[in-house]
């Protein structure tokens, strides 16, 4: 790729993926004052299962916080030391010393903090154990929980009818605290559309393996907050249609988002927020940086190929054959889904290796990027064994530690230094402005 220059051009459908941003969250925080069910809690949560009440809105926590640390940093320190000053300590879950705090102080970067009707969330880690607790004792909010079976060895029936039963007792309980009745029918087709949605953002992703890349890693983490926020919405998919349209043209035709792409760099885990020019600075150097993994895969239905060697798109109900008829159809199928996409390898340190490798050679990197995350023990957990087991495959790989929503724990002087030695390692060096 040495030399080579693309055509580059800017996303069409960037403005729209702005718009639908600002779209949601005033949805969200005018879903009260409308009528609306307002629930929230983690992204990962099948939040279509609110559909069945009615017009609705979810507020994602990590999400959240993640905009936060980015549109307002000084305000979110404000709001973990609001936290720390109650006595929980700093080395918990960056986001969730962030939601706490804006909850505690009542504010946030769109005015007043809001409260939902109730807390909706599937555990995912010890972190969210505890997060959604403290706020229901806090504010005296409902809390329902749902699990997330991760064990691949036992018997994927069993968990599949474990859920699904997880999944009844919560529209019960969502009945009781919002007095409305659950209508099947909008929960048929809220799983439809969000299933699409999910695979289409899938597809997306996939995209980004094509040489030159059509978007990178810091247009990646923008354009996935449709998806995140309102993925059952009809206007999502039709954005997100439009969004792989383009892709598709784009990699037809080598349309580049750097034009002077000749190095290829894997994120594994989130950004720091804050900081998020970090996914940009290689581009000086003709690198463009690809991922981050975790944003394939949280919003994104993935699934491992046939093959078990490459992550495909998973398919909606249609294309997999299941017909959705009943309420009971519905909760099989979400079940299903989330027990067999590859977000559950997150929480296996042993599958997420074998995933991680994977995808940097299915996305062709010539080199990954670690981050030793300390505002996540989920997402760090494993890290020193990725890297390991990257370099065993004779991927190089550069580290660097920072708190992916915390900006007191990131040494930008530091971390851009290392990644200037780690490009010049791979024998790029920086071009001419």
């Amino acid at each position: 790729m040495a030399g080579q220059t693309y055509e580059a051009k800017s996303l069409d459908s960037w403005a729209r993926a702005k718009g639908l941003r600002a779209e949601n969250y005033q949805a969200i925080w005018d879903a009260k004052k409308e009528g609306k069910i307002l629930s929230a809690g983690s992204a990962i949560t099948p939040m279509e299962l609110v559909a069945g009440l009615g017009e609705f809105e979810y507020l994602p926590s990590e999400p959240y916080s993640a905009n936060f640390a980015g549109t307002a940093p000084q305000m979110i320190v404000e709001c973990q030391e609001a936290t720390e000053a109650r006595g929980y300590a700093r080395d918990l879950c960056g986001y969730m010393r962030a939601y706490w705090g804006s909850a505690f102080l009542d504010k946030s970067p769109f005015g007043n903090f809001v409260q939902p009707h109730f807390y909706l969330t599937e555990h995912a880690c010890d972190s969210h154990g505890k997060w959604y607790q403290t706020l229901k004792d806090n504010f005296n909010i409902p809390l329902f929980i749902l699990d997330l079976p991760v064990s691949f060895n036992g018997n994927k029936e069993a968990q599949i009818e474990y859920m699904v039963s997880d999944y009844q007792e919560a529209i019960e309980k969502m009945e009781q605290v919002t007095g409305r009745k659950y209508d099947d029918e909008k929960l048929l087709e809220a799983v439809e559309i969000s299933t699409e949605n999910m695979a289409l953002w899938a597809k997306i992703c996939l995209a980004q393996t094509q040489v030159p890349a059509p978007f990178d890693a810091k247009s990646l983490v923008s354009l996935m907050v449709p998806v995140l926020l309102g993925r059952w919405k009809k206007e999502t998919l039709d954005f997100q249609r439009t969004l792989l349209e383009e892709l598709e043209e784009r990699v037809a035709h080598n349309i580049a988002h750097l034009a002077t792409e000749r190095g290829r760099l894997l994120h594994i885990n989130t950004p720091p927020w804050y900081f998020l020019r970090l996914l940009r600075h290689p581009s000086a150097y003709g690198a463009v940086v690809l991922g981050p993994d975790v944003y394939f895969q949280i919003p994104g239905f993935f699934v491992w190929s046939e093959e078990g060697t490459a992550l495909v798109a998973g398919k909606t109900p249609g294309e997999a054959g299941w017909e959705l008829r009943a309420r009971e159809d519905a909760l099989r199928f979400i079940a299903y889904r989330e027990r067999s996409r590859v977000l559950a390898d997150m929480w296996l340190p042993t599958r997420r290796i074998t995933s991680v490798v994977t995808l940097a050679k299915q996305s062709r990197s010539d080199g990954v990027i670690l981050h030793f995350n300390r505002g996540c023990e989920a997402m760090a957990m494993g890290m020193g064994e990725i890297k390991l087991a990257l370099q065993q495959e004779g991927i190089p790989t550069m580290d660097y530690d920072a708190n992916f929503a915390d900006p007191r724990e990131f040494s930008q002087v530091q971390v851009i230094d290392r990644m200037e030695a780690f490009l010049e390692s791979l024998g790029l060096s920086r071009l001419e402005d």
